[in-house]
């Protein structure tokens, strides 16, 4: 469920910017028909499951949008001149803060579905996960250390490529220098993702099996939220910290490379997004 409300940042990972408006206004839609994927709610729980999306979206669309118009701006002032690690930490921070919101606010909703779901919904969600992560394996656990590299740097160009425009030669072996240096530990992201999973999946039951579980749902919700934001293991954590500061590190050095008609560019695209943002947000009562 935590990858699935994630999905309501849309605005900040899309490609394109009608993308954004037409994907941010659907979203409530796409999103239950995510869910539904996974958990094949009955009639009364698909009228919860869509009244709280949509008091979510609304939230959202009031609260958050103007958050990420802020983080946008404080972007394009940046981009016109070299940035440290630091710096590219700082807006990350910042991204991650509208995900604890965006969280802490999809509780309810969540806590309100959760005493309804039924044993066979469970297995469901089981399989359901069982098939991703297989794709997963599949993808960066049955590889080589070379074909993993090799994806890696892929998606890396493409991501760039989107603010950027083509990169050049120089600033592609910027990338691939970064990947083969990073401190991405495939084992321990499918390890990680494996105990969130069994954890929800756990507390799902042992709720379910409690004398009043709307009682303990709202409990339950939020500590599997926590739990999912913040390794219970210290040495997991230090190893994502470092992981991240890999990441601040390569995103400086690949900005430092741009020319100056790559990083107008680059705030051309991001004023796109504020642009579409804006119109997204909601008319003043």
């Amino acid at each position: 469920m935590l990858r699935i409300i994630c999905a309501l940042l849309v605005p900040l990972v899309l490609g394109a910017c009608s993308a954004v408006r037409i994907g941010y206004g659907n979203a409530p839609s796409l999103l239950y028909w995510w869910l539904d994927g996974y958990v094949d709610f009955d009639e009364s729980q698909s009228v919860k499951a869509r009244a709280a999306l949509d008091t979510l979206h609304a939230w959202h669309a009031r609260h958050e949008l103007p958050a990420y118009i802020k983080l946008l701006q404080d972007l394009q002032a940046v981009a016109g001149a070299d940035v440290t690690p630091q710096q590219a930490c700082v807006q990350w921070d910042a991204a991650r803060e509208r995900l604890r919101a965006l969280l802490t606010h999809a509780e309810p909703g969540i806590a309100a579905l959760v005493p309804t779901v039924k044993p066979p919904q469970i297995e469901h969600i089981q399989r359901q996960l069982e098939k991703r992560n297989a794709a997963w394996r599949e993808k960066w656990l049955d590889a080589t250390p070379q074909q993993r590299r090799e994806h890696r740097f892929s998606q890396t160009v493409e991501r760039y490529e989107s603010f950027y425009g083509t990169l050049e030669e120089r600033q592609l072996a910027v990338i691939r220098d970064n990947v083969a240096k990073s401190r991405f530990d495939p084992n321990l992201r499918y390890q990680e993702t494996q105990r969130r999973q069994q954890e929800a999946l756990l507390s799902l039951r042992q709720l379910l099996a409690s004398a009043n579980p709307e009682a303990g749902a709202a409990a339950a919700v939020r500590e599997v939220i926590e739990r999912a934001l913040r390794s219970p293991d210290p040495t997991t954590r230090a190893r994502f910290e470092a992981d991240l500061q890999d990441s601040c590190r390569a995103m400086a050095e690949l900005h430092n490379s741009t020319t100056a008609t790559q990083r107008r560019r680059a705030i051309t695209v991001l004023k796109g997004y504020e642009d579409d943002l804006r119109a997204l947000l909601p008319t003043p009562r």
